[in-house]
């Protein structure tokens, strides 16, 4: 999920009044009118930051017409605004502002702006971006009667994934295989930074583990949206992951899709959705899924998809045994058991019945995962002796997935199996 939020503030100044830009106070015989210390730029950041969260503006939770915020400090407004953002499951990327004023002249403080800012949204000073210009005299700040303020903001959730019945179909002439599922997108999520550089590209990772290298998905998608976009500037990625690697969630692939969509519009690139589509499908066989998301039937290698109008009810549980599985060694050793494979199951039509007939949604990795790594197959019968209405690998694993009628019996089970595996306790994304 990609969202942006846009901050402009406009304030008159007069003599009298303080000048406090970037919570910093500069002398000057002219400053900010405003019911609270007026600083006019930390304004125009809370409410992008809001915004972007989709929490209405700086009025509605600091309003004027309240006694209590006057003559108080923005910074005091930004700092609740970075609370009331995470609390949402965002993160702050980067920050990116513009100050329009004729004097005086700010160069010499926009360090201590940039120091000021980047502590009260708890992220690094690198993060923070503050500049500086004016109108060559021209209207209101030319004249010296105002000061304006622009600021925007992105943020970023790369959601995980789970096939509800996957069959594969056969394998194909280019190397991929085709397949049979139903991909449900998960509110558990990795958060995606960019932000503009220069040039070139820079990934990084709160995660040790975690590939920098060309391998990974991120700068995969990078080298093809700039195949695509000659006068592409420079970007800085940052991925605080949650989703385990090698897990069949998708991770990489909902992070590649997070790139291109976050560039898309970090750059002003005007993509249609089918370019997008087809960028995605260069990167990787799933990436197509999570331009869109929700819940879709997966056919070829992944990426025809066809939307299903299903409100999903259930609880997921997702349990994360300490096993990683190469996708590609899961495929080669389903090859020969390929030979004399069933007729594709319809997913749809089953997924429509009450109640659905979950018998029929096989994983065909299961067949051989399970005996090469046999606690697999514990923890899937676990979940269904507890409760689950339905348990399977993900992919092609390491996690097993229930889906639960009931919060009560999916937190039971987590109580239960939390103490030997790593847990998340989700709910499916509709869109």
């Amino acid at each position: 999920m990609i969202k942006s939020g846009i901050g402009y503030d406009v304030h008159p100044l007069a003599e009298g009044e303080k000048l406090i830009i970037g919570g910093v106070k500069i002398e000057s015989p002219v400053g900010s009118v405003g019911h609270s210390d007026g600083d006019v730029l930390l304004h125009a950041i809370v409410d992008a930051l809001l915004g972007a969260a989709n929490l209405g503006d700086i009025g509605k939770h600091f309003p004027s017409s309240d006694d209590q915020w006057k003559g108080k400090e923005s910074l005091h407004f930004l700092e609740h605004a970075t609370m009331l953002v995470r609390q949402e499951g965002f993160e702050i990327d980067n920050i990116d502002s513009t100050v329009i004023l004729e004097e005086p002249k700010l160069a010499d403080i926009i360090h201590e702006m940039i120091y000021k800012i980047s502590c009260a949204l708890q992220i690094d000073k690198s993060a923070v971006s503050v500049k500086a210009t004016t109108t060559d005299k021209m209207g209101f700040i030319g004249r010296g009667e105002g000061s304006s303020y622009y600021f925007k903001i992105m943020i970023y959730k790369s959601h995980a994934k789970v096939n509800i019945g996957l069959q594969i179909i056969g394998d194909r002439d280019d190397g991929y295989h085709n397949i049979h599922t139903i991909f449900q997108e998960l509110n558990f999520h990795d958060t995606v930074h960019l932000s503009k550089k220069d040039h070139g590209c820079v990934l990084t990772s709160n995660n040790k583990n975690f590939p920098t290298d060309e391998s990974n998905t991120c700068l995969k998608a990078m080298a093809i949206v700039k195949e695509n976009f000659k006068h592409l500037g420079g970007v800085s990625i940052h991925v605080e992951k949650n989703i385990p690697q090698g897990a069949g969630l998708g991770g990489g692939s909902s992070n590649a899709a997070a790139v291109i969509q976050g560039v898309n519009e970090l750059y002003a690139c005007n993509f249609s959705d089918e370019e997008m589509k087809d960028m995605a499908k260069a990167v990787g066989a799933d990436v197509p899924f999570f331009l869109k998301g929700g819940t879709q039937l997966g056919e070829g290698i992944g990426e025809q998809l066809t939307p299903i109008d299903y409100k999903n009810p259930h609880t997921f549980l997702l349990v994360i045994p300490p096993i990683s599985i190469s996708t590609s060694w899961a495929y080669m050793s389903l090859k020969k058991p390929l030979e004399g494979r069933p007729e594709k199951a319809n997913f749809p039509d089953l997924f429509r019945r009450d109640p659905i007939p979950f018998e029929f949604f096989k994983n065909d990795f299961e067949r051989i995962v399970i005996p090469a790594h046999p606690e697999i197959g514990v923890i899937k019968d676990s979940l269904l002796r507890i409760g689950a209405k339905y348990a399977s690998l993900s992919g092609s694993g390491s996690t097993v997935f229930g889906m639960f009628d009931k919060d009560t019996t999916a937190k039971e089970t987590e109580s239960i199996l939390s103490s030997d595996y790593r847990t998340i306790l989700t709910a499916p994304i509709q869109r």
